[in-house]
């Protein structure tokens, strides 16, 4: 291939190698295995080697930096340093690694023996079907009603995906809310 004065190759220009992209047969491989077996590095090729040191030898890390800096620069982008960082939100509506959040998801799983409330699909041994654990009113709009198990209802995928507090719905059913209070 064709490069230019900076050592890119240039567009449009195919490679020399003829085989380049092209299949071999299996008569064709086999001949070339044959002459290549056997075959040694020349006196002359392996004292060209010898002087050499690979370019990772006795490296513990391709690091640019020592740990001691990562560690520090980590530190350095934390909490409020971080660039996404949006006022310590995240703790208060991070509820799916929360024990309480999965204790209240088995009870309504429970209370409804673990059967769709809609489609009433069922969740048996043998019949592979997702639950969903749904908030009737939207987690975000109605925090006193988190974790109560009147508030939650079984529900498959499918069904779920049906229901305006799916997903980022709830945005759209607390604006539609505020706008109907401020009437």
């Amino acid at each position: 291939m064709l490069r230019n004065n900076r050592g890119w190759f240039v567009k449009g220009h195919k490679s020399y190698n003829y085989w380049l992209g092209k299949k071999r047969s299996s008569e064709t491989k086999k001949k070339i295995s044959l002459v290549l077996k056997g075959r040694s590095l020349s006196e002359e090729t392996k004292n060209k080697m010898r002087g050499r040191i690979p370019w990772n030898k006795n490296k513990k890390g391709t690091f640019k930096h020592s740990l001691k800096w990562h560690l520090e620069a980590s530190k350095r982008t934390r909490g409020k340093n971080h660039w996404n960082w949006q006022g310590g939100i995240s703790l208060i509506n991070d509820r799916h690694d929360s024990q309480k959040y999965k204790e209240w998801r088995i009870a309504v799983y429970k209370k409804d023996n673990f059967t769709c409330q809609i489609c009433g699909r069922r969740k048996v041994r043998g019949v592979e079907i997702t639950l969903n654990a749904d908030h009737i009113q939207p987690w975000s709009i109605y925090p006193e009603l988190r974790f109560k198990v009147s508030n939650g209802r079984t529900l498959c995928v499918e069904c779920h995906k049906q229901t305006p507090t799916y997903g980022n719905k709830p945005k759209v059913v607390q604006e539609v809310m505020s706008y109907d209070q401020a009437a």
